[in-house]
């Protein structure tokens, strides 16, 4: 066979796209100062998520794993260091442009369920498809559908203080999906639920995960959970244990 035939699938295969990770996290630094004292919560933290992945962030309460999470989710910025998404360096962006990257590309869920206590299930979850400026009728159709995967048809117009926990973070879930991110971050998303429900909860979010091929990274203790997971990060002394 001539070299030029052999050649040819190498060259082709060459040639496709380079797709990069959803995430890269290059030498990571993070710290506080309290007082006289400087607190070094995060060093030389490096790491990669392919689109679809899913993650486990484990670690002993205080060893920094909100503080990464918050970094990722471009809700604060490292000292030093960078963060890539689907390729684009974050560290010289403004103010603007990392909110209008957190608003439709990343979505949280927190421990806390940050919900607004003045506004009702529905409009809660339509929040951040608002600030995204989407057209009302488009907003409120997603909003009802992700009410009914979540589980809660019935509940559109229940108020924050009239809904369980359990309920309350699932509101929480479906508001973190409504602008379809490609980063789902979930901060011990059942930390403030009995075992039971808290199960519900992680089901739930995995199963939404599967569902909508998005990218998930999600501190918890549960080693089941772990287990599942593509890649299970360990955060020990500040630093990244794989």
């Amino acid at each position: 066979m001539p070299a030029a035939n052999i050649l040819l699938p190498l060259c082709a295969m060459n040639s496709r796209p380079f797709s990069p990770p959803l995430l890269q996290v290059f030498d990571l630094h993070k710290s506080f100062t309290i007082g006289n004292r400087r607190l070094d919560i995060l060093k030389n933290i490096s790491f990669s998520v392919k689109a679809g992945d899913f993650v486990s962030l484990q670690g002993a309460s205080g060893a920094g794993k909100s503080t990464l999470l918050n970094l990722i989710g471009m809700l604060d910025r490292p000292d030093a260091g960078s963060i890539l998404i689907e390729g684009k360096q974050t560290r010289q962006m403004s103010d603007h442009d990392l909110a209008r990257i957190r608003n439709h590309k990343i979505g949280f869920v927190f421990q806390s369920y940050h919900l607004l206590p003045e506004f009702d299930a529905l409009e809660n979850i339509s929040m951040p498809a608002r600030i995204a400026r989407r057209p009302h009728a488009e907003v409120r159709e997603r909003a009802v559908k992700l009410l009914e995967q979540v589980g809660l048809a019935g509940r559109a117009d229940h108020r924050p203080s009239e809904l369980s926990g359990g309920e309350q973070q699932r509101v929480a879930i479906a508001r973190s999906l409504i602008n379809n991110p490609s980063l789902l971050i979930a901060d011990e998303p059942t930390g403030n639920l009995d075992s039971k429900t808290g199960r519900e909860i992680l089901d739930l979010l995995l199963r939404l995960r599967s569902e909508r091929s998005c990218t998930l990274i999600i501190a918890t203790h549960d080693s089941e959970i772990a287990a599942q997971a593509n890649q299970t990060f360990h955060i020990v002394d500040g630093s990244l244990k794989d």
